[in-house]
């Protein structure tokens, strides 16, 4: 489900978020900032689902209100891993992310893009 990727994402952030920090990794906080815009797509799209679900069944907004507050709660423990990240980057090399994250993103490409596919393939998916 949506709700099972963006997890994963998030949690891989986070675990490669202190690791970056402890290792003193910058490849790989910038993975950690390039992964952020899959969690936000993702956030996105179970908005959006969880929205239509309460346009259509009024019984079902309590639940669909209490998932979508999980996935707030997700998508900015996300938000609070890239800021680590991004710390990590300033203090090893003294760069500013948003000067350098086109960069990597165009070189996790690849990666990124085989994991949105995923993510699409799932949309619709609660």
């Amino acid at each position: 489900s949506n709700f099972a990727e963006m997890l994963e994402f998030t949690s891989m952030m986070v675990r490669d978020s202190v690791i970056s920090l402890l290792e003193r990794n910058e490849e790989l906080a910038f993975r950690v900032c390039a992964h952020d815009e899959l969690v936000d797509e993702a956030f996105h799209s179970i908005e959006q689902q969880l929205m239509a679900i309460m346009e259509k069944d009024a019984k079902k907004a309590v639940r669909a209100t209490l998932l979508l507050r999980f996935a707030c709660d997700l998508e900015r423990i996300g938000d609070h891993a890239s800021g680590i990240a991004e710390d990590v980057i300033y203090i090893l090399e003294g760069k500013i992310v948003s000067h350098h994250i086109e960069e990597w993103r165009k070189r996790l490409a690849p990666e990124l893009e085989k994991r949105r596919g995923n993510l699409r393939r799932k949309q619709g998916k609660l």
